[in-house]
């Protein structure tokens, strides 16, 4: 999802194409198409802590957002437990290494 392609002359420095190192394609559930778009809207809407690390999600914008993506009132606190899920995930990603 956040994947930067490397630029030409890197590529030529160790012999290989862009074929040679795109990421392979992820199948995604039906069931989470939706929470994916919402958590790809919201991309923009970290909240920084006061080492200017991600701390999480700006939840104050998540019901516009579902609003905007189109997710039916009845499907709004799964799409959220899957947001939280997801927020998790990016934020163990972000602080490795």
């Amino acid at each position: 999802m956040y994947w930067t392609a490397p630029g030409q002359k890197e590529l030529d420095n160790w012999g290989l194409t862009m074929a040679d190192v795109m990421p392979a394609a992820v199948e995604m559930w039906p069931d989470n198409v939706l929470i994916q778009r919402v958590f790809r809207t919201l991309q923009t809407q970290w909240v920084l802590g006061g080492t200017g690390k991600p701390t999480g999600l700006n939840y104050a914008s998540l019901s516009f957002v579902m609003r905007r993506c189109g997710v039916p009132r009845k499907d709004m606190d799964d799409v959220f437990d899957g947001i939280q899920v997801m927020e998790a995930a990016a934020l163990d990603q972000m602080y490795k290494g």
